[in-house]
């Protein structure tokens, strides 16, 4: 359930830690709820939308769960009781274990980075950089792992180089032609 959300909202396990049952019945039901997220020292509440892919993969892979411990602890009760700490470091464990099969490091912040490498491909930085919360696109520039690949890298050159060929070279073969005007009247 833990990893499945974090993957999902691109929050941060202790923002993660601090969400109730009722809170992901909000988000199920209303197609939003209100997370508050940041760092300790500036906190502001953001309001997660959910979207109908979010909600069917919450309802095939978390609801059996969330029902289970709404019936136990109610509707006020958080998802998690661990210390942020104990959280972290259990989510950890999964993932270096999981990182090993697939050869590669994964830690608790990967679904973090993930959420916002799925966003500035598709979407740019700045709207990865709304949708995580920072105030900074600095931040967001360092959580992204979009790469240009080779073949997006000579695409983009192609189109550069035809744009400033088509537009630029008759301005540029006029400067030219100018320039031996002026010489051989100086001449």
């Amino acid at each position: 359930m833990c990893i499945l959300l974090l993957y999902i909202l691109g929050i941060r396990v202790a923002e993660f830690k601090e969400i109730t049952i009722s809170q992901i019945y909000e988000y199920l039901d209303k197609h939003a709820m209100e997370i508050t997220v940041g760092k300790s020292t500036s906190p502001v509440k953001m309001t997660y939308v959910s979207s109908e892919e979010s909600r069917n993969l919450i309802k095939k892979y978390v609801l059996e769960d969330l029902q289970t411990i709404d019936h136990i602890y109610g509707r006020g009760a958080y998802l998690v009781t661990l210390s942020r700490e104990h959280l972290t470091r259990r989510i950890n464990m999964y993932f270096k274990n999981f990182g090993k099969k697939v050869n590669k490091n994964l830690l608790s912040h990967s679904c973090r980075i993930a959420y916002v490498t799925r966003i500035v491909n598709k979407f740019g930085i700045e709207t990865a950089r709304q949708m995580v919360g920072h105030a900074n696109i600095s931040t967001t520039q360092g959580y992204s792992r979009a790469n240009l690949t080779p073949r997006l890298r000579a695409k983009i050159l192609n189109e550069t180089l035809k744009q400033n060929i088509d537009s630029n070279l008759d301005e540029d073969l006029a400067y030219a032609e100018t320039l031996e005007l002026l010489n051989e009247v100086d001449s």
